[in-house]
């Protein structure tokens, strides 16, 4: 994402390529016309977020942190992003950087405004992270997509 920065005239819109999600993309990019906001990402949620972690954030749904890996309900990180150019402009061109490890945490000890839009409770959702659910992958795609 930061190497083509210099390629995108506005707002970046960023997905994980290990990831699928269903969810009215207008309804992200809309929310995030709130020129107040730095970034934004969307929220699913899980029955159990021990294999993913889950996003903490406050009343108005601004993202205050990332919860570890535990058993228990929430709200994962879908992997879509929405962010403002000079929000990841000030990040090393050439260095591998971990959205989850290294951007989104730096951003929010800067108070950068990250909005969490929520999915709705069964939205369509996979991660092929694992060779356990990438084999699941077709079956998402001839249910959801096809």
């Amino acid at each position: 994402m930061r190497a083509c920065l210099d390629l995108c005239a506005g707002d970046i819109l960023v997905a994980n390529a290990d990831s699928l999600l269903l969810f009215p993309l207008p309804q992200l990019l809309n929310g995030f016309k709130d020129t107040s906001l730095n970034g934004a990402l969307i929220g699913v949620p899980m029955p159990d977020c021990s294999r993913y972690g889950a996003l903490q954030f406050n009343a108005g749904g601004l993202l205050t942190g990332f919860r570890e890996k535990q058993p228990g309900e929430g709200e994962i990180n879908s992997g879509l992003y929405v962010f403002r150019k000079a929000v990841i402009a000030p990040f090393p061109e050439n260095t591998p950087l971990s959205m989850e490890y290294d951007i989104i945490p730096k951003l929010i000890i800067e108070r950068k405004r990250l909005k969490v839009f929520h999915a709705e409770k069964n939205t369509p959702f996979i991660d092929i992270g694992t060779p356990e659910s990438l084999t699941q992958a077709d079956q998402f795609i001839r249910r959801y997509l096809i």
